[in-house]
């Protein structure tokens, strides 16, 4: 288990297998978050163009600011997926937020689970 407080960094590339890694008060530019069958915990501000895949694990961010802050696109397997008050499952893909966002995330899961909510 890695934790820390207050990272801030122009890129990160964010892996786990099968531990988990928990940050807050974060800001991070063109983050790239991997989870095998671990868990990541961020909560703070993901800028520019960021990525989340997770097989079997678990990601959780609480993002700063509202949904229209970034463009998120997502595809599910057959995990779940939990945007703010919208809650999905099964096999699919979409998209929420603002179109002319300054901030893009792009989330695949496998079996795995993603939770982005706002501050």
């Amino acid at each position: 288990s890695v934790r820390g407080k207050g990272v801030t960094s122009g890129e990160a590339d964010i892996e786990t297998g099968a531990g988990s890694i928990e940050f807050s008060d974060v800001r991070l530019r063109d983050a790239r978050i991997r989870t095998g069958a671990g868990k990541c915990v961020l909560s703070g501000t993901l800028t520019g163009s960021s990525s989340i895949d997770t097989g079997a694990g678990k990601v959780e961010l609480t993002l700063r600011g509202n949904v229209n802050d970034y463009r998120i696109e997502y595809a599910r397997g057959i995990g779940s997926m939990k945007i703010g008050s919208e809650e999905f499952t099964g096999v699919g893909n979409g998209s929420v937020g603002s179109v002319d966002a300054p901030n893009r995330l792009h989330v695949q899961t496998g079996l795995g689970a993603a939770t982005i909510l706002f501050q």
